[in-house]
């Protein structure tokens, strides 16, 4: 099988028809009206099924890791991003991809997108990874994780030390810096220009996408790792093998 990275996942697979659950993490904001953005040819039509290799990982081609670290969303506390996370991080993945793994490793802003993205991508209390792309693509750009690291926070949360965390969408809450101790005066002010990357284009394969499996599989093959929604609810359980329960195909939970 073509392995996709769990938390690493930029065509996304989920679905406006899906209903979620109280604790999910899967939410479609209101302001996400644009669910799909794109004009290229997807990998499916010019790559052949028979064509793909048995077996494929970004995490060893040629014995070279073109994957980023991985990211966890329930630190400093927890917090319902793991939408963010794997729309981010599957992000830049391709960019590392697409700069042939040369440079050094990016990290995105994922507190950026909660800070300034809640209408649209969502927030600790859940979202959606195909509006965490529409929201990149409509503002033009995500800063990197060094202009707003990550603190697990929202306007909506009040877990741990959120409730005294500034999480407005701001200037100073795109990209900062501080410059000493406020006991001494000093202050954090915005830095205008910044480090930052965008998305040209972005869709989905839904669940119920005829050949969804030969889609996915192309589209890591061809351009790199992707987002997707799965249902969390077998893994906690979960003692190695392959988990197969096709009752919970169409629920989606992380």
């Amino acid at each position: 099988m073509i392995l996709a990275r769990s938390l690493a996942l930029a065509i996304v697979a989920s679905t406006a028809t899906i209903t979620t659950a109280l604790d999910s993490e899967f939410k479609l904001m209101e302001g996400h009206t644009v669910r799909e953005d794109y004009s290229s040819a997807l990998p499916y039509t010019y790559i052949k099924e028979e064509d793909l290799p048995e077996s494929f990982t970004w995490a060893d081609v040629d014995g070279i890791s073109y994957l980023t670290r991985s990211r966890n969303q329930h630190i400093p506390q927890y917090c319902g991003s793991c939408w963010g996370h794997g729309a981010l991080s599957s992000l830049a993945d391709r960019i590392k991809i697409a700069r042939k793994g040369e440079g050094e490793d990016i990290d995105l802003s994922i507190q950026f997108i909660l800070n300034c993205g809640k209408h649209i991508a969502g927030s600790c209390w859940g979202g959606s990874h195909s509006g965490a792309y529409h929201f990149i693509k409509e503002k033009g750009y995500v800063p990197f994780e060094s202009c707003m690291p990550y603190m697990a926070c929202s306007s909506d949360s009040s877990e741990g030390f959120c409730k005294h965390v500034d999480t407005s969408c701001s200037a100073v809450n795109t990209c900062r810096t501080c410059n000493t101790f406020s006991d001494y005066g000093g202050t954090c002010a915005e830095i205008d220009v910044f480090p930052n990357a965008t998305i040209a284009e972005y869709g989905t394969y839904g669940i119920f996408t005829f050949g969804k499996v030969h889609k996915i599989k192309a589209e890591i093959f061809a351009r790199g790792p992707v987002a997707a929604g799965i249902n969390a609810e077998p893994l906690i359980h979960y003692d190695g093998d392959i988990i197969q329960d096709d009752s919970f195909f169409s629920q989606v939970s992380e």
